[in-house]
């Protein structure tokens, strides 16, 4: 646990995001090592409830993460919700500057 309240809880698991349609063998080995490690992760196949998938991302995000991965691959920037993921991310490290 941080003194700083807006500071990330190291605790808190590390967000993968990818794009599912290039990206999803490359986050599932990601993810094991980071696992392997003791490093708590958080991936939308293991971790994002059922629902509006913008809303539900917003509040993982919101609920706590230690830091973010993000897996480039070549069709990454056609997928909208990997650029809410970032934009909420970088949101979060600005507040944490």
């Amino acid at each position: 646990m941080t003194s700083d309240p807006a500071a990330p809880d190291p605790a808190d698991p590390v967000f993968i995001s990818y794009r599912q349609k290039d990206g999803t063998g490359v986050a599932t080995e990601l993810a094991r090592l980071l696992r392997a490690a003791g490093i708590p992760v958080w991936r939308d196949r293991d971790d994002l409830p059922p629902g509006d998938t913008e809303a539900r991302l917003k509040q993982a995000i919101a609920a706590g993460i230690s830091g973010g991965v993000l897996v480039t691959t070549p069709d990454v920037v056609n997928s909208r919700v990997v650029n809410l993921e970032i934009s909420r991310g970088c949101g979060l490290a600005r507040r944490t500057a």
